[in-house]
């Protein structure tokens, strides 16, 4: 019987700069137009397809295209923002491959050594992540791809994290599994998504302020943590 691993990408096992606050500034100060940082955060905490995960992505994005759909939205908080309509679809069309430029991009020193450690005790890992469309291809620019059986990104699937069905597609694509933990940064869309789904997760990384039982500050206190889920499950 397989034992899986699913895992988020994004400050998990992999980093881009600034994310996508600081993708938009660049294309700002690009045209020499300078906006407080934080508007910018603030613009990015609304509007993606995840913060609205509760819709599926055919009632979400209608006829256009996932990236369709981001531009559209994008162009608008350039809008907002001050800068000319004519000049905001331009932005928002240079998004996409600054956003996917591979020098911005980071593998943590924790992540490859984890991933062959786990793989030796007989895991399987998938990723499982809120992301771009082209999320496989930057995995591959990574070499990450190696390490992984599938790889899943909700902007080619269904729904969202932390909606239960983005959850259920993937289990339902592995047969459903007896054996299998989450490993993500962030509570809401990894831990309580993944639990509502049935899935036991790890939280790493982020700061533990709710005091989550299963957690590590990085990627090294993984394979303890998941000795202690496999002993808890067999003495319940």
């Amino acid at each position: 019987m397989k034992k899986y691993i699913l895992w988020d990408f994004d400050c998990t096992l992999a980093y881009r700069d600034g994310k996508w606050s600081k993708t938009m500034n660049d294309i700002l100060v690009s045209h020499r137009i300078n906006i407080a940082y934080d508007s910018l955060r603030a613009f990015m905490g609304r509007g993606l397809p995840w913060h609205e995960f509760e819709r599926p992505h055919t009632e979400l994005l209608g006829n256009k295209t996932w990236w369709e759909h981001v531009e559209s939205y994008l162009e608008s908080v350039f809008v907002i923002l001050g800068v000319r309509e004519v000049h905001a679809k331009a932005y928002a069309k240079e998004f996409k491959d600054r956003y996917l430029d591979l020098s911005q991009w980071h593998v943590y020193e924790d992540t490859v050594e984890t991933l062959e450690k786990l793989s030796e005790e007989g895991y399987t890992h998938i990723i499982a992540s809120n992301h771009v469309p082209e999320l496989k291809q930057l995995c591959e620019q990574l070499n990450l791809d190696q390490y992984f059986e599938k790889i899943y990104s909700s902007a080619l699937m269904e729904y969202d994290k932390p909606n239960v069905k983005f959850y259920q597609e993937i289990l339902n694509d592995l047969n459903n599994p007896e054996d299998i933990v989450m490993i993500g940064d962030n509570y809401n869309a990894d831990i309580r998504g993944a639990k509502h789904a049935g899935i036991t997760a790890i939280l790493v990384r982020s700061e533990n302020t709710l005091h989550y039982e299963h957690y590590s500050k990085d990627l090294k206190g993984v394979a303890d943590l998941l000795e202690k889920i496999k002993n808890a499950k067999i003495s319940a």
